[in-house]
């Protein structure tokens, strides 16, 4: 899936299949989308990312975001969600393709 219909996916709320790779290796990358994968997530949480050019999408990690508002690992708590939709307004009105992980069963 080529970025653009990444972002198509993620505006008209279709799902698609990706993998997180904590690593910016280009031959990581390469092996996932050959692999099959939609898209390809590079969690650069720990690593600086100051590119712009390179944002295709914003997503959030709900456990992540459960564990930094206090109520660790409940990803459907009222206030993850209020954040997620917050954020999801923020991206939609600066133009941005937005998405948060979540289980198949989610």
């Amino acid at each position: 899936m080529l970025p653009e219909t990444l972002r198509n996916a993620l505006r008209t709320g279709k799902a698609a299949s990706g993998c997180a790779v904590a690593s910016n290796s280009p031959e990581q990358v390469e092996i996932l989308a050959l692999a099959g994968f939609d898209f390809v997530f590079l969690d650069a949480e720990h690593w600086p990312l100051s590119d712009r050019e390179l944002l295709d999408a914003i997503f959030i990690g709900t456990t992540d975001l459960s564990n930094s508002l206090g109520v660790a690992g409940q990803r459907n708590h009222p206030a993850v969600n209020a954040a997620v939709c917050y954020t999801m307004a923020k991206a939609k009105a600066a133009g941005e393709a937005f998405g948060a992980l979540v289980r198949p069963e989610e």
